[in-house]
């Protein structure tokens, strides 16, 4: 079972569709990553050094436990 399935009650999808339609933070320099939201979802995603190819880092509910931004 997925991480973001188990964990925060999301889906394979929700990450996909949050990536592709949601609004595209800056670069965190601390965490090494980006945040891309929708107004109910939030992904954590980074790009692979080799081939700069997109690795989903974690998908959740936007609200939920107050997910550190």
């Amino acid at each position: 079972m997925l991480h973001i399935t188990r964990q925060h009650a999301t889906t394979p999808e929700d990450a996909v569709r949050t990536f592709f339609v949601g609004v595209a933070g800056p670069w965190d320099e601390v965490r090494k990553r980006f945040l891309t939201a929708t107004e109910t979802h939030g992904v954590f995603w980074t790009r692979h050094a080799h081939d700069q190819s997109v690795i989903v880092i974690s998908c959740f509910i936007r609200g939920d436990d107050e997910w550190p931004e």
